[in-house]
């Protein structure tokens, strides 16, 4: 065996071996995606503890059969668009909210309590801050009014005068 021969058989079993290292590699980050995406798929599969109410159960199961790239053509009225006044309107409007006499406890720590008879009014339109340290419960104060949370029977947030529990 000549010294080229030698050289080159050399060369040629360190680059299989970087390939080889390289593929074993990708086999554990296709484990690692796989294992990921289950996680998502449980998620997303999971049933809210929250139910919705008002839902028409046999629109919703033939929602799910459709396929849901299929485009919905929908029009706003006229009162939405603005198209009979000129100007663009909302058709709701700002909504007071009003938290009576919350107190919350996160499930995972029911000893401690986070909000503790809590007493507040917005009124629809008005611009409020939360502000205060660490841990005395802006965030939570949040999650309770997009429902992360549920307020159980300490207190009570209302939305224009409706519990927050009757809105979807």
């Amino acid at each position: 065996i000549s010294a080229g021969e030698l050289a080159g058989f050399v060369m040629y079993s360190l680059l299989m071996a970087g390939n080889l290292s390289g593929l074993s590699s990708l086999y554990g980050d296709l484990v690692r995606a796989v294992a990921a995406s289950n996680r998502v798929f449980d998620i997303l599969d999971r049933t809210p503890l929250i139910p919705p109410s008002n839902i028409n159960k046999e629109a919703l199961e033939s929602l799910n059969k459709q396929n849901p790239l299929t485009p919905v053509k929908w029009t706003a009225p006229p009162s939405v668009t603005g198209a009979s006044t000129g100007k663009a309107t909302d058709a709701r409007g700002p909504m007071g909210i009003e938290l009576r006499n919350l107190s919350f406890a996160y499930p995972t720590r029911p000893e401690v309590e986070v909000l503790k008879d809590l007493n507040l009014t917005v009124t629809p339109g008005e611009v409020l801050a939360l502000v205060g340290g660490s841990g005395s419960g802006k965030s939570t104060v949040a999650s309770l009014l997009t429902r992360l949370y549920d307020v159980e029977a300490d207190g009570s947030i209302l939305m224009d005068g409706r519990s927050i529990k009757s809105f979807d």
